[in-house]
């Protein structure tokens, strides 16, 4: 009855634009979504937090210790939201991004809107969730890895970092594990594995691993790029930084954060043993981590080449001084 009588009183003062209650419902609820989109990006310092890493390299660590430091909540309540692999992740897609951001940063649920103030020229009396609630939500955190762009959704380092920019991610980790072969057989020790299973993952064709190494470098550092372009802040750290002061990494991504001054952002350093860590037999050999055939065709294909050859060492972290393994020019800017 409250909605006709309103209906009622408002054709009976002929008020221009007013005519249809419904389309001013539509209307007020488009404009507080927009309120809202925008306070999303003003906040996104604090609120959008995005991991730019490969896997196996100390990321659970770091994104536990950040999220209990900054209160963060992961995409999908799973560090890898988007890694459509695990049980509760997804494809990688704009409207992903979107909805993640939006749930850690709306304004909770507004109270009960006060009545309707209709006068001759103007209808301004529905007060908007915006105007009547805090914003109480955690921000978010999600590692994304080179392996979760997705060719139907956001397939480029480019396309990622320029969704992420526009739903609301403010703020860029990025963190690379130089040793890309420690990296490969780390994952490769995740599972239970056959010699089979080893000459398959490790025995290419002439070039091949090289190649991929390169790929990986050369992805991530088009994120990088991207995301300079797209103007995140962005803080940026080597494996070897991170697994000597998991703190000090944490303390350098918190300090952009707003809201996070003083004791507020604390990094308590009691990294817990994690499953990973269980996996990676680092007091092992080569050999004896993927399989003698494995192994004699992984120091085939990188002992030629100074760039590749320290990583037989897989206790070394990064590259003898001198020696340098940065990517091919050639794949610079590839899709």
């Amino acid at each position: 009855m409250r909605y006709y009588a309103l209906l009622a009183v408002m054709h009976a003062a002929n008020v221009d634009g007013v005519g249809d209650l419904r389309r001013y419902r539509r209307r007020g609820a488009w404009h507080r979504r927009e309120r809202a989109s925008n306070a999303t990006a003003q906040d996104a310092s604090r609120r959008g937090v995005i991991l730019w890493a490969h896997g196996r390299s100390a990321t659970d660590t770091f994104c536990e210790a950040m999220r209990q430091a900054a209160h963060l909540t992961y995409c999908r309540n799973i560090k890898e939201g988007f890694n459509h692999l695990h049980a509760e992740g997804k494809r990688l897609t704009r409207n992903r991004l979107k909805k993640c951001v939006r749930r850690g940063q709306l304004p909770a649920p507004a109270r009960k809107p006060r009545r309707l103030r209709i006068g001759p020229h103007q209808l301004d009396g529905v007060e908007s969730a915006a105007d009547n609630s805090q914003v109480d939500h955690p921000g978010r955190l999600s590692h994304i890895k080179p392996g979760h762009l997705y060719s139907q959704g956001l397939a480029t380092p480019e396309a990622l970092f320029r969704a992420a920019r526009e739903v609301g991610f403010g703020v860029v980790v990025a963190e690379y594990r130089q040793n890309a072969l420690a990296r490969m057989v780390s994952s490769f020790e995740m599972r239970t594995r056959t010699p089979a299973d080893a000459k398959a993952v490790f025995c290419k064709k002439d070039g091949e691993l090289v190649k991929k190494f390169e790929w990986e470098r050369t992805i991530w550092e088009r994120g990088v790029a991207a995301a300079k372009a797209e103007e995140f802040t962005i803080i940026e750290f080597t494996f070897l930084e991170l697994i000597s002061s998991v703190c000090t990494c944490v303390e350098r991504a918190t300090s952009v954060l707003a809201d996070c001054a003083g004791a507020r952002c604390e990094c308590r350093d009691q990294v817990k043993e994690n499953v990973h860590m269980r996996t990676s037999h680092r007091d092992r050999t080569l050999a004896e981590r993927t399989s003698p055939t494995a192994a004699n065709c992984i120091r085939a294909a990188l002992r030629v080449d100074p760039q590749y050859a320290w990583m037989l060492d897989l206790s070394r972290h990064e590259p003898p001084e001198g020696v340098s393994n940065a990517n091919a020019s050639w794949l610079v800017g590839s899709s």
